[in-house]
């Protein structure tokens, strides 16, 4: 006979709670930083009570026994949970109330294992159904499991700014050692990284261009120099799959044109620098995901394994525009693209990892189409420009010629840094200039 087992909980734990806030109102806020929903509650009728409690809570009325049971009858729930009375038993029960805090993390944790328990459910339901790729059930898993552990780790508890001091101040020291020792990380374009200062934990960067000039191939320079310098990188190319995109690497990296490929006049000499360039690039810590149809949520989910299993320090998403909002709920595309940067810019603040994202520029007209690229030009959502700590844009026009553009940068300077661009590769020609 199959034995079978309560989900893990702890009613005694979960009373507790509830008779603490009653006796004491205000520990409400307490409770509700780690307890910040009636989910964390396995019994229904106390489950309910909490709910009422947290809508008092945030509508800033007291927590008292009698404003929760009139909330119970307004919901024609009081009943369920058990009456007024049951609630004046759960006051009389606190001896003191000075078991909350561990009453608390009983809930809590117990909470958890039933997450747990969830969701390895899902799994082996997974398994026995055999609807997909093994490696995409372990990936489901990991993340899932991972994002429990992210949800135990999160303190959302307001710091004084005597706090905060210390840790920016050693990192304002860190800031001022070599670059391979510090957080920041670089483009490997001395420049640039003059202009903006490299690319600091949590920043979203948008590189922006019109079609064909040369986006992809500064971030995938940007993407080899760290990534050979042993900071991994992860990549989400959403135009090109993963051998058209290493084969423009390799191309590049030996400043071969690829007109000499498609005319078949590889030299022996071409054929060496290539192998060459192809045993270098096998050491780069690089991970590369290729799909068209990506989503936001996916992506993301992709993103904290990459950080989980390799410990990525740079994100690249080429673009941002062909990103899927997931939602279906009649936004026109505008608002798609705002959402989809606002969700970029909280994934690098969670990561605490830069997020390069790639995007369109609006197509110029007339008088327009020989200028420089501003903050204002993403095609879809001015968004994007807003959102970003740094905006570099790619930029060709008679006038300057080929060009690094630092349109904003929230920690430092901007300006524009003259550049070559030859067989489709970028390389510095001069100094910075003012924009």
């Amino acid at each position: 006979m199959t034995k079978t087992y309560e989900p893990p909980n702890s009613q005694d734990a979960e009373y507790d709670v509830l008779g603490c806030i009653f006796k004491r109102p205000k520990t409400i806020d307490f409770v509700a930083s780690t307890l910040t929903s009636e989910d964390y509650f396995y019994w229904p009728k106390l489950a309910i009570i909490y709910k009422m409690m947290l809508d008092l809570a945030v509508s800033g009325e007291p927590v008292h026994i009698n404003a929760v049971a009139d909330l119970l009858l307004q919901d024609k729930k009081l009943e369920f949970a058990g009456g007024r009375l049951a609630m004046v038993n759960m006051v009389e029960g606190v001896i003191n109330t000075t078991s909350l805090e561990s009453s608390v993390k009983i809930v809590r944790d117990k909470a958890v294992l039933r997450q747990i328990i969830a969701k390895s459910q899902e799994v082996i339901n997974t398994c026995y159904n055999q609807i997909e790729p093994v490696s995409e059930t372990l990936s489901r898993y990991e993340l899932a499991i991972a994002k429990i552990s992210n949800s135990l780790s999160v303190n959302d508890d307001p710091v004084s700014i005597s706090e905060i001091i210390p840790g920016v101040l050693d990192q304002i020291a860190k800031d001022q050692e070599p670059e391979s020792k510090t957080r920041t990380i670089g483009t490997g374009l001395v420049g640039l990284d003059r202009i903006t200062g490299g690319f600091g934990p949590s920043n979203l960067i948008a590189l922006g261009g019109w079609t064909s000039q040369g986006k992809t191939q500064l971030a995938l320079q940007i993407a080899i120099a760290n990534a050979l310098d042993g900071k991994a990188v992860g990549m989400f190319t959403l135009e090109m799959n993963r051998d058209e995109l290493v084969k423009r690497m390799l191309l590049t990296e030996s400043m071969i044109g690829a007109d000499i490929i498609q005319n078949r006049g590889l030299t022996s000499d071409n054929w060496d620098t290539l192998r060459y360039q192809a045993d270098k690039l096998s050491s780069a810590d690089m991970l590369i995901y290729d799909r068209g149809d990506m989503n936001i949520s996916r992506l993301k989910s992709l993103a904290r394994m990459m950080l989980v299993r390799h410990g990525i320090r740079l994100l690249i998403v080429d673009y941002i525009q062909l990103l899927d909002a997931g939602r279906s709920n009649g936004e026109n595309r505008q608002s798609e693209v705002a959402f989809l940067s606002r969700s970029l810019k909280n994934l690098a603040m969670e990561l605490q990892i830069p997020v390069m994202v790639l995007a369109q520029l609006t197509d110029l007209s007339g008088h327009e189409k020989d200028r420089r690229p501003k903050v204002r030009d993403f095609r879809e959502s001015k968004a994007i420009g807003h959102d970003a700590n740094k905006v570099i844009n790619v930029s060709h026009t008679d006038e300057h010629g080929s060009e690094l553009v630092v349109a904003k940068n929230r920690e430092g300077n901007v300006g524009s840094l003259s550049m070559n661009f030859i067989n489709g590769r970028w390389s510095e020609l001069s100094r910075m200039k003012q924009v």
